[in-house]
């Protein structure tokens, strides 16, 4: 076998492989989006009542929550590139208190004084573990409103995660771009590598990929 078959051969393998990485790829990321938005939560008044568990989901009317109490900030090389805004949502009597993770400005669809809401808010998530640093900022949070003191029930170590429908629907995205990257990659490769249009679609998958790669890393961070 000639040297110029033998790189050909091995391409082949190689883009047989990247085919079938990024095909399973797509596949989890689609699954996980279209899970994420169908999935069924319990009331949102249960997490008052009962003991946080990771994966657990709830859903439903939010009456009561406070401004923002901490931020947690994501930096590459010390240049910030993302941020998490956490929040506490409370029952009637503030007996029981839960941390949430939320948009930016969340917290101004509550009552500053009072934290009774302005308007309707539902919302759906999942319940996540809290990582150390956000764990500590919660430590603090307890500390500061002496939630002991007054018999608060308050676990500082799980959050419940109102970010779930933005990012299914991210996840599904870019399930989707990634099949979509590999279509533009086929087009190019295998259909018209020699054409006019083969450059266009070899171009527009790099764009594809550009896009896909920052989704992929705005995803990852919000896991």
């Amino acid at each position: 076998m000639s040297y110029e078959k033998h790189m050909n051969s091995k391409s082949r393998r190689s883009i047989i492989l990247a085919g079938i990485i990024f095909s399973i790829l797509a596949t989890v990321f689609i699954v996980f989006g279209v899970t994420g938005l169908l999935s069924q939560g319990k009331d949102m008044g249960k997490v008052f009542e009962d003991s946080l568990e990771k994966g657990n989901c709830y859903e439903g009317e939010i009456k009561y929550a406070s401004q923002n109490v901490y931020i947690m900030k994501h930096t590459i090389n010390f240049i910030p590139v993302a941020y998490e805004y956490y929040y506490v949502i409370t029952n009637y009597d503030a007996s029981s208190m839960v941390v949430v993770r939320a948009p930016k400005k969340w917290g101004d669809n509550f009552n500053e004084d009072t934290g009774e809401s302005l308007k309707k808010i539902v919302a759906k998530g999942n319940v996540k573990k809290c990582s150390y640093k956000v764990k500590s900022g919660m430590e603090e949070i307890r500390s500061r409103w002496m939630l002991d003191s007054y018999g608060t029930k308050f676990d500082s170590g799980y959050y419940v995660d109102l970010l779930q429908t933005r990012n299914s629907i991210l996840q599904l995205v870019l399930g989707i771009g990634i099949l979509l990257f590999m279509a533009l990659c086929v087009f190019k490769y295998v259909f018209l590598e020699q054409t006019k249009l083969g450059v266009i679609f070899g171009r527009l998958s790099i764009v594809v990929a550009m896009i896909d790669c920052c989704l992929a890393l705005h995803v990852i961070n919000m896991l």
